[in-house]
């Protein structure tokens, strides 16, 4: 197998795609490719760490090492036996087998699962000849997906998911994922210039998310990820792809704050001392809707250009922006902004209210 033309994988939550997609252009890297839940891309080594530590909303890195059709357990053995594991796995790789199977005659997912743990042992151990692997070292996931009789196998660079950015220590009720999370002030088209506010802010994900964005840092920094510890990769990629991503980052004031009902949620959030990479200078207060930071009216005045961001934190929509009853159109309130993300139930909308009616649906 050629390494210097390698093929990813993003698996995306829908309706993502579009978003993941165009991250990975921005990233430089060619043929991207969107379809239902995940981004399709060619690659080097070198863009493996890179696209780990930049992307924000996909879910995790998946490595492509075949594709091939099989109606039956003999044709998908045969298939996996024939990939070039041994390139990718050393002798000591622990490498378990997870996957789906949709629309396929082979769907009984463990059967599948034996199948081709089977079928990747074999070719490791006739390079090595052991009948029996240690499977003692770095894991090396391997991933299925048989989708209408057709079977890809990859290798998982990512680990954890993408989404554990490194910076939740403790949880809360109820939590917002963290590539939702900045796909949404991804489609605000924040970026730092204007004053941004989250008066549900629940631990702050979308505050956070939004301090990483007008930052421009990298959410990978702060965590490991599996393919870290694989011997064909060069370790020094990922220090390298690291250095790019902190010459990017951006230095200035950001103002962005956010509030919620409740004190505990708020108590939980990450980077109170810088841990989530943004400085952790974002006000975020708990104890009632209205309780900003003092000297914050709830309304920006004059003509200040202001983002708000809010998510639905009660069911019916009682999280809904203040000013808005579930169920109803009603005035705004005056908000004096350019732009206002407003979720509203299970539907958000972004349209621009200058001193005008906004109407929630």
């Amino acid at each position: 197998m050629d390494m210097r033309e390698l093929e990813l994988l993003v698996p995306t939550l829908f309706g993502l795609e579009g978003l993941c997609a165009e991250e990975l252009r921005r990233l430089k890297l060619p043929e991207v490719a969107a379809e239902n839940g995940r981004v399709r891309c060619k690659a080097a080594p070198a863009d493996i760490p890179r696209v780990n530590l930049n992307l924000r909303t996909g879910e995790r890195v998946l490595l492509v090492v075949g594709r091939y059709r099989a109606a039956d357990f003999e044709a998908l053995f045969e298939g996996c036996r024939a990939l070039p594991w041994e390139e990718f796995i050393p002798r000591e790789g622990a490498f378990p087998v997870k996957g789906h199977s949709l629309n396929s005659q082979l769907h009984a997912v463990p059967a599948c699962q034996a199948v081709l743990k089977k079928g990747g042992r074999c070719p490791a151990g006739e390079k090595y000849g052991l009948e029996t692997l240690p499977e003692s070292g770095a894991l090396y996931q391997i991933q299925f997906s048989i989708m209408r009789d057709e079977v890809t196998l990859m290798l998982d660079t990512t680990g954890v998911g993408l989404h554990k950015r490194g910076y939740r220590a403790v949880g809360v009720a109820a939590p917002l994922r963290e590539t939702l999370a900045a796909a949404m002030v991804l489609l605000s088209r924040y970026r730092g210039r204007d004053p941004f506010c989250d008066p549900f802010c629940g631990s702050g994900t979308i505050a956070i998310e939004a301090a990483l964005i007008a930052k421009n840092r990298a959410p990978g920094l702060n965590r490991a990820f599996s393919a870290q510890k694989w011997r064909w990769l060069d370790s020094g990629l990922w220090l390298q792809a690291a250095g790019e991503a902190m010459d990017g980052e951006y230095d200035g004031a950001y103002d962005i704050w956010g509030g919620d009902i409740d004190p505990k949620a708020v108590g939980h959030r990450p980077g109170q001392r810088g841990e989530g990479g943004c400085g952790g200078r974002g006000p975020l207060r708990g104890g009632g809707r209205r309780r900003l930071p003092p000297g914050r009216a709830l309304w920006p005045g004059g003509h200040q250009p202001a983002l708000w961001g809010a998510h639905p934190g009660e069911a019916g929509g009682g999280g809904a922006l203040p000013g808005f009853r579930p169920g109803g159109a009603h005035a705004a309130g005056g908000v004096a902004g350019e732009r206002a993300l407003l979720p509203h139930g299970v539907r958000a909308h972004l349209w621009p209210c200058r001193r005008q009616e906004a109407q929630a649906v």
